[in-house]
């Protein structure tokens, strides 16, 4: 693959090394998954907030760097998020708009060979105002500098806007807390999720104490 030179500074990023084995595991289920694919775009979502959707999305980012040698991209696409705070850089919204690049707005993190795109900042732009379609094209530019593109998506209740961006990917996987999963919650999103043409992987239960913490 060709190396994409990145031209934003180094972005600290510390993968949690008590859980590496689990992402290691979940990494090696989704790489045969979608063994067949010279590069993978997938999603990572939840039902709602605080179920560790973006903590599953960067440490199983990291696990895919370990699992193949090969640059991994983590886009924190969760843009209902960055609207009330400023953004540090530009990130998936200057891109989307055309305001810049792609190599101006990804940055290096600390974990060699992952690097990361930022959401960026709305500013006057509503979330579902964005050319959301443009995600599509950006992959297919992508794809020839990373073996898989990893997308933090917003959680389902947030307008849509997760299965929007899910659309353009080849596959999405839930987050959902293993203390209380919601399984009608679970299954109208499954249903939605087909109504939108979203391919569903799996569902990865997040927060679960060991047995010999029970």
């Amino acid at each position: 693959m060709e190396t994409l030179k990145t031209k934003q500074a180094e972005v600290p990023l510390k993968p949690s090394k008590i859980l590496r084995s689990h992402f290691l595991s979940l990494g090696r289920r989704l790489s045969s998954w979608c063994s067949n694919n010279d590069a993978f775009t997938l999603g990572v979502t939840s039902l709602k907030t605080r179920e560790g959707r973006s903590t599953v999305a960067s440490n199983l980012a990291a696990a895919m760097v370990n699992l193949h040698s090969e640059s991994i991209l983590l886009v924190q696409s969760d843009l209902a998020g960055p609207i009330r705070r400023k953004a540090i850089g530009p990130g998936l919204v200057e891109v989307l708009l055309g305001d810049v690049a792609p190599e101006d707005a990804i940055a290096p993190t600390s974990v060699e060979n992952l690097d990361i795109l930022r959401a960026g900042a709305i500013n006057d732009h509503e979330a579902l105002e964005l050319p959301l379609e443009a995600i599509e094209s950006l992959n297919a530019d992508l794809e020839s500098s990373y073996k898989y593109i990893i997308y933090d998506l917003p959680h389902s209740s947030e307008l849509d806007l997760g299965l929007l961006l899910a659309q353009q990917l080849d596959g999405t996987i839930i987050v959902a807390d293993s203390n209380g999963v919601d399984t009608s919650a679970l299954q109208r999103f499954q249903k939605k999720a087909v109504d939108y043409n979203v391919e569903l992987i799996g569902v990865v239960l997040n927060k679960r104490q060991p047995a010999n913490q029970k």
